[in-house]
């Protein structure tokens, strides 16, 4: 997956900006991005302060595969596994 260009507390002070009365036409032209990634930004961090985003990394938590059982995740590494193909 790519990384953004900008950093959260960027998108929320170019959000702010856009709060304040700024078009968004020229919002994106200054800052050299598309309308589709500024409103895009707005549905997922509309009306969010600083403080708020420190929680969302924690609701990113890795899963594992739900294909895989307990027995195939505490079998040996080195030893080839059927489930797992070849290595």
């Amino acid at each position: 997956m790519n990384t953004s260009r900008y950093t959260e507390p960027q998108i929320l002070a170019i959000l702010r900006q856009a709060e304040g009365g700024m078009p968004v036409a020229e919002l994106c032209r200054d800052h050299g991005m598309s309308n589709a990634s500024f409103y895009k930004w707005r549905a997922k961090y509309g009306g969010m302060a600083e403080p708020a985003l420190a929680g969302l990394d924690m609701l990113c938590v890795p899963t594992i595969p739900t294909f895989y059982t307990v027995q195939d995740l505490t079998d040996d590494p080195v030893r080839p596994n059927s489930n797992f193909g070849t290595y």
